[in-house]
């Protein structure tokens, strides 16, 4: 879905008078309005949120702590850094460390990076040699590593603007259905062709170690063949960008979650922002009163292109955005 033909289809109704995009590669763009005013945004995300605000949410155990000092439930969990000049030795100490914490925490653990975004190398971790390889790619990528407390339960995103809910869904991990027929091989390649005409891109990267350790794990390979109607997930991350997908609630958001997720947006401070909840009793939705919960992660820069949304809707969505926008 292209988001220029988003702001085109909404130019009417919010003032948009064109949307002037940087050449150089750079993803920066302008909106202009037609009272006048404008704006500036970049790789899709808008400039709403405080830096300050912004970059405490990007720190992953800033906003755990924080959380959890207003009385929100979050996940157990440790950071554990290397500083610059750390030789291999010293590092591979870091990470033993990191393995000891995760067994006293009992295995699987979710283990991630400290301030990376889109859940790359967010991974389930069920055995020490993964821990090692994982670890080590996080620390090549940045300095620090987060090991939480796995959850059992349902994974839903809430996104807050301006103290009201503007949307809120169930996320799945990446997954494929079998037929009897086709290999798991197969099956994806199916789903990559999928994702191009749905998404205009392909999110399965088949190289991606986590998807060889989850199918390890469920004793399958790529060319084992799973029955009709076998569900094999690929990922335990549920982000769109690495092939997750959107559920619709089977009805209306219930008012105990709006409260919480507008409490937990304005507890840190953001305007705009993506509230990744685990609820802990899995036959229960965000249509349900209040039941246990964490909060895995809070996104200040959430993509609102949910692909199981009608036009309509994600047309509504950036409508809201910008006519406040505009207006300020």
């Amino acid at each position: 879905m292209s988001l220029m033909k988003i702001f085109q289809r909404i130019a009417p109704r919010t003032g948009i008078r064109r949307v002037v995009v940087e050449p150089g590669g750079s993803h920066a763009a302008c909106i202009e309005f037609t009272n006048g005013k404008h704006i500036m945004f970049r790789d899709k995300q808008f400039n709403i949120n405080a830096s300050n605000a912004s970059s405490i949410a990007k720190d992953k155990m800033s906003t755990h702590f924080f959380l959890k000092k207003w009385g929100f439930s979050v996940p157990r969990a440790r950071l554990f850094s290397y500083t610059v000049g750390m030789g291999v030795k010293e590092r591979h100490e870091i990470i033993e460390k990191a393995f000891h914490y995760a067994e006293t925490v009992g295995l699987p653990v979710m283990l991630k990076p400290h301030d990376l975004s889109q859940g790359r190398y967010v991974t389930k971790i069920y055995r020490r040699p993964f821990f090692f390889q994982t670890a080590r790619k996080i620390f090549a990528a940045g300095s620090s590593l987060l090991v939480e407390r796995f959850y059992e339960g349902t994974d839903y995103r809430i996104v807050v603007f301006d103290n009201s809910v503007i949307s809120a869904y169930q996320r799945i991990p990446l997954f494929v259905l079998g037929d009897g027929r086709a290999t798991i091989a197969q099956l994806i390649a199916r789903k990559q062709r999928f994702f191009k005409r749905l998404r205009g891109f392909t999110a399965i990267d088949l190289s991606d170690p986590r998807i060889q350790e989850k199918l390890r794990f469920q004793h399958h390979t790529m060319e084992s063949i799973p029955y009709r109607g076998e569900k094999i997930t690929l990922l335990d991350n549920s982000n769109i960008s690495s092939g997750g997908e959107a559920v619709r609630l089977p009805g209306p958001l219930h008012p105990d979650y709006n409260k919480l997720a507008v409490a937990i947006a304005q507890s840190l401070s953001l305007r705009l922002c993506g509230i990744d909840i685990m609820l802990l009793e899995p036959e229960r939705t965000l249509s349900d009163p209040l039941v246990r919960y964490v909060v895995l992660e809070v996104n200040a820069a959430p993509g609102l292109i949910n692909y199981n949304l009608t036009v309509r809707e994600t047309d509504k969505l950036y409508s809201i955005i910008l006519k406040k926008l505009s207006q300020e």
